[in-house]
């Protein structure tokens, strides 16, 4: 991939939704949801070592989704275009969660905060989609 080059306005706008839709189908519980947004050969890493394919994504998430003690926001901000090669845009942004997890009636919360590595194709149908993302967070557990 080059450097930064032309990304039409639409194009970004919709990357932009593309992130959103990406939290709001984690913290929303719906991982079918979560399926039509990542390619079939996504790579998953938020820490705990990529996951690889579409179908092993869901499945993890639909394990999370039904794990009612755990609640979390997902925020992310400072989109940053790194690099656009035809139809797939490295970027990297931002990222906050909160979450709280009551395990045996003891509450914990749990703050994150660092850098999504994203990068993103845009589908023959013309949407844009999660084809990689690698998690840094930027302070300690």
């Amino acid at each position: 991939m080059t450097a930064p080059s032309y990304l039409d306005p639409a194009d970004r706008i919709a990357i932009e939704d593309l992130l959103t839709d990406l939290s709001l189908a984690v913290d929303d519980r719906e991982p079918q949801r979560l399926s039509t947004l990542v390619t079939e050969d996504v790579s998953f890493d938020v820490g705990h070592g990529p996951i690889l394919g579409r179908g092993a994504v869901v499945e993890g998430f639909s394990a999370r989704a039904s794990d009612l003690s755990f609640v979390a926001r997902h925020l992310w901000s400072n989109l940053k275009i790194v690099a656009v090669d035809g139809d797939t845009v490295r970027l990297r942004c931002a990222f906050a969660t909160f979450a709280v997890t009551d395990l045996d009636g003891a509450r914990s919360r749990i703050w994150r905060c660092g850098d999504y590595h994203d990068v993103v194709r845009k589908g023959a149908d013309g949407r844009w989609l999660l084809a990689e993302r690698r998690l840094d967070l930027a302070l300690p557990d």
